[in-house]
Parts: structure tokens; C-alpha cells; sequence
């Protein structure tokens, strides 16, 4: 019994600190949610849509020998942020993965992240149209 109240008050623990990671993070970074009215603003008034990012995803990943995730659900500092890392029970999504910037092309590689809520999880992936 003590066993299982010591894991219950621990996982409370992890799940309060987690909570504050996240808010701390959206504190400090400008996240816009895929599929939101401010998502369709963004793109619009940038240089390179989500589908030139993906297609500058992927030449990356392949060039550094990297997994490129198809799951878009944030925009973060003005970069697509492509993920392949989500739980859809919880559900919440990594800012690991590649990140190409909105206006001039730059993709870099994420190596750690956090978990991050997406407003909702998008029903269509972006797929490469070659």
C-alpha cells in the first residue's frame, strides 16, 4: 500500500513539474498551433508555406542521415517545427525534431525538446508530392 501512495504522490510530482516546463516554455517562445486562424495568418505572411518546409525538411534529413517526422503541429520562432515524436493519448507533442524557418529556408536539427499540448492533433499529414 505505502508502495503504490509513494508512485501516485511521484507521478502527481512528474506531472506538476512537467505542466510547468510547458508553461514556462510558451513564455518564452511564440508558438502558433497547426490548424488554428492564427496558423493560416502566419503562413501567409511568410516566405515559405508548410509544404516548402517539409520538402527543405527532407533534403536535410536525408543529407544528415536524420528521420524526418511528417507531423506538423507548431510553428515556434517563426520555424515550422516537424516532429515524428507525440503521444495521442495525452496527447502532447515534442519540439524535438527539424525546424525550418518561415522566411529564409535555415533548417536545423532539435536534438532535445519538450513535450508540448497541441490544441488538436491534424487529421492529414503533409506528404511529399514528388
Amino acid at each position: 500500500m505505502k508502495k503504490i501512495l509513494f508512485m501516485s504522490i511521484l507521478t502527481l510530482l512528474l506531472s506538476i513539474m512537467g505542466c510547468n516546463r510547458e508553461k514556462q516554455y510558451l513564455k518564452n517562445h511564440k508558438v502558433i498551433y497547426y490548424g488554428t486562424s492564427e496558423f493560416n495568418i502566419f503562413e501567409n505572411n511568410v516566405q515559405i508555406n508548410k509544404k516548402e518546409a517539409y520538402k527543405l525538411g527532407l533534403a536535410y534529413a536525408k543529407k544528415n542521415d536524420l528521420v524526418m517526422g511528417n507531423n506538423l503541429f507548431f510553428v515556434i520562432d517563426n520555424y515550422y517545427a516537424f516532429t515524428n515524436h507525440y503521444i495521442p493519448k495525452m496527447p502532447a507533442a515534442s519540439t524535438k525534431g527539424i525546424w525550418i524557418n518561415a522566411n529564409t529556408g535555415e533548417v536545423k536539427y532539435i536534438k532535445e525538446g519538450i513535450m508540448l499540448r497541441p490544441k488538436f492533433f491534424p487529421e492529414k499529414k503533409i506528404k511529399d508530392e514528388n
